[in-house]
């Protein structure tokens, strides 16, 4: 009878561990041989993006799929293809990215999308960047320009676009997007796009732009119309800024100082932003060139300078995964908890990342793995690398890019509640 207690015993600890690191069901959906940038899951949680390319072929595309009546997701297929030619503009499209220069906004140029309307970056044919958006309409899909290279912002004054970063559809059918102008200054636009396209122009609405006291736009975040973004003040140092639409300014939303991580110089990276609510991370590298990472939101009822999460963090019991670099959060709330998704490279393995979940609630953290090298799929197929996009979670569904051992690139969905 002992015998038999220890073995359930055991049994019921290695279940649990093995829970901790495979605690999700993945669906997997397609698989691709490239991937370029990963799924970007729209504000309602019921459809994602993400650019790769078509079959066998060299054709670039923007693939859509969309939630099923049961809940599951559809086969991702091409909606926006380098084949197709933008209407009024008499070109095709070389890319779904623009080419950074120097004065460039940067970030993760993903596109997005919100029920029939995709929101994307791209490159023409003749090389000049710009935003677009793609409509369904009659089961087929179109595209359109937003804003190109070039062009004069639409106040009519003697300035001129120069480049964009990636445009977010929000949830009421406006693109909201990022641009820097000829004369280096950084500027936010908002526009409602048609859903009957009759030739009509796009209207663009300046919501801010930056000057000699706040610049360096970075990273713009979009959530339920709302945004906030990175920007370096005279002072030389970044900040996390949110809109404040009532006095159309951008307001700093984080703390001087921080707490978790080593004395050193900060760097802070891109927001996720949500209900009035941030979560971005930072590092401090020291005099001896070590780097350490952190991830900190003001949600969940947690404080800025408290961290979600830091380098060396245990993600089960046994100690055995150590995270060491931690980027790329997605911040969502439901039901005043707080869920943020991420990406992170684990101490025994630099070189591939794997996908994490941070849940937050009364201000009390639990981590978890959600899609991690050496977890098995079916097939006994073993991931090699798990990477989420722009836009991680939305209604508890996160979709994901996973490298398999195999060389397979496997567009997967996982819902955690």
């Amino acid at each position: 009878m002992r015998v038999v207690f220890i073995k359930f015993f055991i049994f019921v600890c290695l279940f649990v561990f093995f829970f901790q690191l495979n605690g999700y069901d993945i669906e997997e959906l397609a698989v691709s041989r490239y991937v370029f940038t990963p799924p970007a899951i729209a504000e309602n949680g019921r459809s994602f993006v993400y650019t790769g390319v078509i079959g066998n072929t060299r054709e670039i595309a923007i693939f859509v799929s969309h939630m099923n009546n049961n809940g599951t997701f559809s086969k991702p297929v091409p909606a926006v293809t380098t084949k197709m030619t933008v209407v009024g503009l008499n070109q095709r499209f070389n890319s779904f990215l623009p080419f950074s220069g120097q004065y460039t906004p940067t970030g993760f140029n993903s596109p997005t999308i919100q029920n029939d309307i995709i929101a994307f970056s791209g490159t023409l044919d003749n090389w000049k960047q710009g935003v677009f958006y793609a409509i369904k309409s009659s089961g087929r899909w179109q595209a359109y320009p937003i804003a190109m290279q070039g062009e004069k912002i639409p106040e009519k004054q003697k300035l001129f676009f120069k480049s964009f970063n990636a445009p977010y559809c929000t949830i009421n059918s406006e693109v909201i997007f990022l641009a820097s102008l000829e004369n280096k200054i950084d500027v936010v636009y908002k526009c409602r796009i048609p859903h009957h396209y009759n030739g009509e122009n796009i209207t663009a609405e300046l919501q801010c732009f930056s000057d000699a006291n706040l610049f360096n736009f970075y990273n713009i975040s979009v959530a339920q119309g709302n945004f906030a973004m990175r920007a370096q003040t005279a002072t030389g140092k970044s900040y996390i800024h949110v809109f404040d639409h009532a006095e159309k300014k951008l307001v700093i939303a984080r703390p001087e100082d921080y707490t978790g991580l080593p004395k050193g110089n900060l760097s802070v990276g891109g927001p996720s932003f949500f209900d009035g609510k941030v979560a971005y991370s930072v590092s401090s590298s020291d005099e001896y060139g070590k780097v350490s990472y952190a991830i900190y939101t003001n949600a969940g009822n947690n404080r800025f300078s408290k961290p979600v999460v830091t380098s060396g963090k245990a993600i089960n019991s046994s100690n055995s995964l150590l995270l060491k670099l931690l980027w790329n959060p997605t911040l969502f709330i439901k039901d005043n908890k707080a869920y943020i998704v991420f990406m992170g490279y684990l101490t025994e393995n630099e070189s591939t990342s794997g996908i994490y979940l941070a849940e937050i609630e009364n201000g009390k953290v639990s981590v978890k793995a959600v899609a991690v090298p050496g977890q098995k799929l079916s097939g006994n197929r073993i991931i090699s690398s798990a990477e989420i996009g722009a836009v991680g979670i939305r209604n508890g569904v996160i979709p994901m890019a996973l490298k398999m051992n195999d060389g397979d690139s496997v567009i997967a969905v996982t819902k955690i509640y």
